[in-house]
């Protein structure tokens, strides 16, 4: 996943993310117990608000089953073909493209979503990833009588939450639990020495462009902090545009970015910047890094090996 400009790789199955737990006061078997009790706890809270149900089967309720769907988001087209196998998917944005198989699926929506074809493929339900599509958007899709679970996600716990929470509506329960507790492991099998808490800048863009940084509430950010590093950048929910004068002034150790570490390292308006001198430069694929889909276990368990090489 990661390409290192400098140091060593690391085998698989390094794992990652301890100093989560220190972050909070907590000891390590307190907070990881108290990170499996807020998600159960989040996920009785929300299933117990605004449910449609089924009729009773066997004396007791079930919630309402979807089987078919659309999804307007790169992520929940990756989560519906890992992790939520009961679904059938039956539409994708043009920019779902991952795992391969999903690339077949016809495409009902881009910059908006095509109501028209979403409404003739008749699925049960449609998934809408915030992050990309409006209130108007959602509430239009509402109004065609169509069934919405929307995905706004901006830490790991709610990722997880989100997980389990719509493996309830698909049957896909024991699945998804595994899945999840492979997630949490990640967290609780990370190195029992932290060690040092570097800032982690996430810099998109390169030398023909403006730079854009992962905002301090995205969901890349809250990535870093359970590594148990400093994610640096702009108080904000997305990513945005920072003059090189302030990027500088964030002093990151580490920069992480999508495109080639070379043309980061080589910026000349850069090259006061600690990570630049050090070339302590980490190149994560955008699609993995950028979508809260199925492969975040996967950046859980390498970051923290391919950052501390770099100190090697």
């Amino acid at each position: 996943m990661a390409h290192l400009a400098k140091g060593k790789s690391h085998a698989e199955g390094d794992t990652l993310i301890h100093g989560i737990y220190a972050h909070f006061g907590f000891g390590y078997d307190t907070m990881k117990d108290m990170f499996r009790w807020m998600i159960a706890l989040a996920v009785t809270l929300l299933t117990c608000v605004g449910c449609q149900e089924a009729p009773p089967v066997g004396g007791k309720n079930r919630p309402k089953a979807y089987t078919s769907a659309v999804s307007l988001s790169p992520s929940t087209s990756e989560l519906i073909s890992s992790y939520f196998v009961n679904l059938q998917l039956v539409g994708r944005t043009a920019a779902c493209n991952y795992p391969d198989q999903v690339k077949s699926i016809p495409v009902m929506g881009s910059v908006k979503p095509d109501y028209e074809k979403i409404v003739a493929a008749k699925p049960s339900v449609v998934f809408v990833d915030k992050a990309l599509y409006g209130d108007a958007e959602i509430q239009k899709l509402k109004d065609l009588k169509l069934d919405v679970i929307v995905m706004d996600v901006k830490t790991v716990k709610e990722f997880c939450t989100f997980l389990q929470l719509t493996a309830g509506k698909v049957g896909s329960e024991v699945d998804v639990n595994n899945s999840v507790d492979k997630i949490v492991n990640a967290y609780e099998n990370a190195s029992s020495q932290p060690g040092e808490k570097r800032k982690i800048m996430i810099l998109l863009g390169d030398t023909n462009s403006e730079y854009m940084v992962a905002g301090l509430k995205t969901f890349q950010a809250d990535l870093i902090r359970g590594t148990g590093y400093e994610p640096v950048g702009p108080d904000a929910e997305k990513f945005q545009t920072m003059p090189v004068e302030q990027l500088i002034g964030l002093a990151p150790d580490v920069i992480i970015t999508t495109g080639d570490p070379m043309t980061v390292f080589k910026d000349p308006r850069l090259q006061s910047m600690g990570a630049i001198k050090n070339r302590r430069i980490i190149k994560i694929d955008a699609d993995s890094l950028l979508r809260a889909g199925s492969r975040v276990e996967r950046i859980l368990n390498d970051l923290r090996p391919a950052v501390e090489g770099l100190y090697k």
